[in-house]
């Protein structure tokens, strides 16, 4: 006997008194909401995500010298940084790639990016903390390509990158 139901618990078949679902139309996949993780059966959509977080390869030995991979059109935010307000943090970004890239801090309590393009895929950005508070560095690939880059920070992470 197979049994249908929502995935979200609610409308399962009670007639099932052993509580396992034998079998469910469709398949599931997971959607990743601004960081939501919720199952979603096949064929319907989540609403737009902002901005999804890829998994890249971030790398550091000192946490202020950075090594990024980022695939063409990602997008990663990272690593937690304490600032005060008037406080300037700099990144600096080089890589071989032409490609354009967005690089900046994102505030964890509004979720408001501040940050730059560099388009020649080497260049500084330096942003004066608008608030005290905790941010987190972001990085976006605007270009089709992988991009491979180094990132230099003013002020090293201390804590995990993750």
């Amino acid at each position: 006997m197979s049994r249908v139901g929502n995935f979200d618990g609610k409308s399962l078949d009670q007639g099932n008194s052993s509580g396992v679902l034998e079998d469910i139309k469709g398949t599931v996949k997971i959607a990743v909401d601004e960081g939501d993780k919720r199952q979603q059966p096949e064929g319907q959509t989540s609403k737009a995500l902002k901005a999804p977080v890829e998994a890249g390869r971030i790398t550091t030995k000192d946490g202020q010298n950075l090594s990024i991979t980022l695939r063409g059109k990602g997008y990663n935010n990272f690593a937690q940084l304490s600032f005060q307000k008037g406080e300037t943090f700099t990144l600096a970004v080089t890589s071989k790639e032409e490609g354009e890239l967005e690089i900046g801090l994102l505030s964890i309590s509004t979720e408001q990016e501040y940050g730059e393009f560099v388009k020649t895929g080497t260049g500084k950005v330096s942003i004066t903390i608008p608030e005290d508070g905790e941010y987190r560095i972001y990085v976006r690939n605007h270009a089709t390509d992988t991009a491979d880059f180094q990132l230099r920070l003013s002020k090293a992470i201390e804590g995990p990158i993750a």
